[in-house]
């Protein structure tokens, strides 16, 4: 998209009452690894960035790649430079891997590059939700809301009795955290996106109120 494309984009949201709460930017992570594929990664980063930056400097999700010996040093460029479009455009970004989330802390990350919290991810890996968010803290960029059932679907948070995600508890840890941008309800998978967000709001306002 050209920068009069991005103003209509902005614009029409505008028109509409809706903002840009985040940009997606699930490239496969290996692509940031290999030496064929990294500079096409970092320009399609770059890319978002800028998109994101046109529609209200909003944060970009991606997920690098776990760090091996073998990527160590290129992981570091990688996230070097991430951090100087981030700086560049004014936005940030989210790093929604394992690795980020299960090493990561509060002063392990900058403002540009954070960790991105996706409960369904975190809880189909055996990781305590509740727990990474109060050890992340500050370093949180982007925190979604959704749930999964025991089916292994993903489902708005606390929708039904198979719901593995305490929605409470999650409220009620991230807020003391400084959060950058709003939690964000993720309706990847969910049968009825429309009513699943209705019920979501009401839950997250009912926890938000407890």
């Amino acid at each position: 998209m050209d920068q009069s494309a991005r103003r209509g984009l902005a614009s029409h949201l505008r028109r509409l009452g809706l903002s840009c709460s985040g940009i997606d930017l699930f490239i496969p992570s290996a692509h940031f690894a290999s030496a064929s594929t990294v500079d096409r990664a970092m320009d399609a980063a770059a890319h978002a960035a800028s998109l994101a930056a046109s529609l209200g400097r909003c944060c970009v999700s991606l997920a690098l790649p776990e760090p091996t010996e073998e990527i160590e040093e290129r992981l570091a460029q990688v996230r070097r430079g991430l951090s100087e479009v981030a700086e560049r455009e004014g936005v940030s970004f989210a790093d929604h891997s394992l690795a980020a989330v299960s090493q990561g802390s509060a002063s392990a990350y900058a403002v540009t590059l954070g960790v991105g919290v996706d409960p369904p991810a975190l809880l189909g890996a055996g990781v305590d939700v509740i727990g990474a968010v109060g050890r992340l803290g500050s370093a949180i960029g982007c925190a979604r809301v959704s749930d999964l059932l025991t089916t292994g679907l993903r489902a708005p948070a606390g929708d039904a009795h198979e719901a593995r995600l305490d929605v409470d508890s999650y409220v009620a840890a991230l807020a003391v955290i400084p959060l950058r941008s709003s939690p964000v309800a993720d309706a990847r998978q969910w049968g009825n996106p429309h009513a699943g967000l209705e019920f979501t709001l009401r839950c997250w306002q009912e926890g938000a109120a407890a």
